[in-house]
This record gives structure tokens, sequence and C-alpha cells, in this order.
């Protein structure tokens, strides 16, 4: 059973994740939306921002090639 700060990360994570598919934000907006919802997903946890952030960028830069 989720407890409610996860629930709510999830949902979060969930809405962020709807954004990413718009092709319309900015590159850098798209990989702090990234970046983001990979934190959430390790638990919001301080300290892997810079990975987080690069992970996020390879992801979307990825897409984008495709």
């Amino acid at each position: 059973m989720a407890t409610g700060a996860s629930s709510a990360r999830e949902n979060e994570a969930r809405e962020t994740q709807e954004d990413l598919q718009t092709d319309s934000l900015p590159l850098e907006e798209q990989i702090r939306r990234r970046a983001h919802e990979i934190w959430l997903k390790r638990g919001g946890h301080a300290g892997s921002d810079v990975a987080d952030w690069l992970e996020a960028e390879r992801e979307i830069t990825r897409e984008e090639r495709i």
C-alpha cells in the first residue's frame, strides 16, 4: 500500500511524463522535467542532481535523434 507521500510523488511523476510528451517544450525544460522525474523515482533524496540531469539529457536527446 502506498503512503500519501509516495502516492503524491507517483502522481507528480506521471504528470511530468505526460508533459514530456509535448514537443513544444524547450529542450532545457524537457530535460529539467525528466531529471525531476528521475529524482522522484529515486525517492527524492539529495546528492545526485548532476547525475539525474545527465541521465535525463541523454534520454531526451536520444529520443530527438530517433
